[in-house]
């Protein structure tokens, strides 16, 4: 089950619960009004947006046959319009997929598919590219040992 996320104004102030179930990093929309997470539960992995205040909770998209082991995090992208998401399908080969997700209507175009784990992306300024962090699945042994 995810992590409480928690929001102080001031140093001194208390922690005031925002929501639950957070099973990934958080990403702010550009103009810091709501916030996009991943949730998962056994195969499904969903898409999230809230209001930076803990309102408005709704579902962008959902993804079944994924692993819900494995959400590094969504990145909002700069004009707003969309979110870039890494989900692990296990039921598809290559199962590595990264989707941009529209934030209006929840339209899902896959962008990439690969044997490589999928790191968190992030958008540069402009919004025209995605600089993302992966590596290889494979497991490698020093010569001389035994696995």
């Amino acid at each position: 089950m995810g992590q409480p996320l928690q929001k102080t104004r001031r140093w001194r102030n208390p922690e005031r619960r925002v929501t639950s179930n957070v099973d990934s990093a958080i990403s702010f929309s550009p103009d810091g009004r709501q916030f996009v997470y991943q949730r998962g539960s056994g195969s499904v992995v969903e898409i999230r947006i809230e209001d930076a205040d803990g309102s408005g909770d709704r579902l962008l998209a959902n993804f079944q046959g994924a692993a819900a082991d494995s959400m590094p995090g969504a990145a909002w992208s700069p004009d707003g319009r969309s979110v870039a998401v890494p989900v692990w399908m296990v039921d598809k080969k290559p199962g590595n997929i990264l989707y941009v997700v529209s934030t209006s209507n929840g339209n899902v175009r896959e962008l990439y598919s690969g044997n490589r784990e999928i790191g968190r992306p992030r958008w540069l300024p402009d919004g025209k590219l995605l600089i993302v962090r992966y590596r290889s699945l494979t497991i490698k042994s020093p010569l001389g040992s035994s696995c």
